[in-house]
């Protein structure tokens, strides 16, 4: 295509074509064109993807490209293991002076990302999307002792697949950071966390298996060792949003008390829990969402264990059948489900969440 053919075209077909090109081969092939051409290419200038790209091409990209648009640059995502070559001389604010987010893909747990941790702290955005392979494992305590430090200004923090070990010796009130997704290792931790966080806004937590090196009777203990209502975080007053999915991994009763006294200003709440403690409509209702007078959306999935042979799972129903359950428009579907022992799952409509277990055939709703 010539360029004065290339010129007439609508922007519009361009927005087109964009979507099937790598942005490293958009900004090669447009950059500096015509100033048409550079307004249609800026969001790709300031959010350059060098992911799942070949050394060769990286290399080639890094000589002839990052020098002539690295001011433009706000954004970059790349592999762990070229991180070194797009940040060679370990500094953000000299190659890349208005750098604001960083988002890493195929990390191992060791990776070169560790060496960058001091840097990433001066960051706005920072999302670590470790690799599948290291899924369920542990990392590295310097995670806590960078990232989660009164000197970090970041704001969005995102860690995929790996669990985080939260240190209450080594946490530090972290004032800036607003936005959270992290997987961690405990309960307790939960409560460590948001003792840390006073400006949090966002928050998705995730406790899915316990293979941190620590057996259920492990947590149960460190349940009694761990004095949830001294630790109980003060008034988060500018949380709106709470997202938590946990399997035989979390103490309901303290969860619900987390929620209720700490979390009023919730306007966003999400669960999907597995517990050992029978929850019912009415509990839901009374000790939980009647408390949080500013919510909005409530979806939930939760896996409860039937405590008592005379309730059948129509008699579970009715205790979401209350004027608040149907006055607020829950639609709610609940189901027989064999797990450690008999257990109902109850959940609302629409489903929202990734997984779902088998279901039997006596599905009820109302």
């Amino acid at each position: 295509m010539g360029l004065t053919l290339g010129s007439s075209l609508p922007s519009e077909l361009y927005d087109l074509i964009f979507l099937y090109l790598k942005s490293v081969d958009i900004i090669y092939s447009f950059f500096n064109l015509n100033d048409r051409f550079n307004n249609l290419i800026y969001p790709f200038l300031c959010g350059i993807d060098l992911s799942n790209i070949d050394e060769y091409a990286l290399n080639k990209c890094c000589q002839t490209i990052l020098p002539n648009i690295r001011h433009y640059i706000k954004a970059i995502k790349v592999d762990d293991k070229y991180i070194d070559t797009v940040f060679p001389l370990l500094s953000f604010s000299k190659i890349y002076p208005n750098l604001e987010s960083v988002f890493i893909s195929k990390v191992k747990n060791d990776g070169k990302y560790l060496s960058y941790l001091k840097l990433f702290k001066q960051l706005l955005n920072l999302k670590i999307y470790f690799d599948r392979i290291e899924d369920h494992k542990i990392v590295s305590n310097e995670l806590c002792s960078n990232l989660f430090q009164s000197d970090c200004q970041i704001q969005t923090l995102f860690f995929s697949h790996v669990h985080v070990p939260i240190d209450l010796h080594i946490i530090q009130p972290c004032l800036s950071l607003r936005k959270l997704r992290i997987r961690l290792c405990s309960f307790d931790n939960v409560y460590v966390l948001l003792n840390n966080l006073p400006s949090i806004e966002s928050v998705n937590i995730d406790i899915p298996h316990v293979k941190c090196n620590r057996k259920p009777q492990q947590q149960e203990q460190n349940d009694i060792e761990f004095n949830y209502a001294k630790n109980l975080p003060s008034t988060l007053s500018k949380l709106k949003h709470f997202e938590f999915y946990a399997i035989f991994t979390a103490n309901y009763d303290y969860l619900e008390l987390l929620l209720s006294h700490c979390c009023s200003h919730l306007e966003y709440l999400s669960l999907n829990l597995y517990i050992d403690q029978f929850i019912d409509g009415g509990r839901l209702e009374k000790k939980l969402l009647s408390r949080l007078t500013k919510l909005k959306i409530f979806h939930f999935c939760i896996h409860t264990p039937v405590v008592d042979n005379t309730l059948n799972i129509d008699d579970y129903i009715e205790t979401y059948k209350s004027s608040y359950w149907i006055n607020n428009n829950h639609s709610i579907l609940c189901f027989n489900q064999s797990l450690r022992n008999q257990y109902y799952c109850v959940f609302s409509l629409p489903y929202v969440f990734h997984d779902f277990t088998y279901v039997t055939n006596d599905l009820v709703n109302y």
